[in-house]
């Protein structure tokens, strides 16, 4: 199975999704991947974002970031993203996406019941530029719906 998660800049949010996601389908069939849509291969992942990786026991981490293209999209089994306008851009370029795109955490509330699934915020705001605290929350709303989505993505 592969997935890939998108986001604006491919540095922060998809980059923590992508290598959180590996450490933690180890052993399974999950292939991880992340692009941008404004992705420009020239800036560095935030060191936030290294650390808190490191902190989650995943080292090495050699990011170049990369735009969203045709084979990627194609390649997926889901892509997830992180705000309402990069599924939209996604599905703007890809129509053959449409029933496998999803606000990551739209999809991680697919077991929910009742009216939490209404009271929780289905879009990761970028942290980019933003203070160590910001990231590490943004990093738990990430790792909160990953978990979710172990629990409801088939065969996983």
């Amino acid at each position: 199975m592969n997935i890939l998660f998108v986001c604006t800049g491919n540095t922060c949010r998809s980059v923590l999704a992508e290598y959180l996601l590996k450490k933690m389908a180890a052993g399974k069939n999950i292939q991880t991947f992340s692009a941008g849509i404004a992705a420009n291969a020239g800036t560095a992942v935030p060191n936030a974002v290294i650390n808190i990786l490191k902190e989650e026991g995943v080292t090495g981490v050699r990011h170049t970031p990369a735009s969203l293209e045709p084979k990627m999209a194609d390649g997926a089994d889901y892509i997830f993203v992180m705000e309402s306008f990069h599924k939209n851009y996604v599905l703007e370029r890809f129509p053959a996406a449409k029933n496998k795109t999803f606000l990551m955490k739209e999809f991680a509330a697919r077991n929910r019941k009742g009216d939490e699934t209404q009271q929780i915020t289905l879009e990761v705001a970028d942290p980019m530029g933003s203070s160590d605290e910001v990231y590490r929350r943004c990093f738990k709303e990430i790792k909160s719906a990953l978990q979710k989505i172990l629990e409801v993505l088939p065969n996983a």
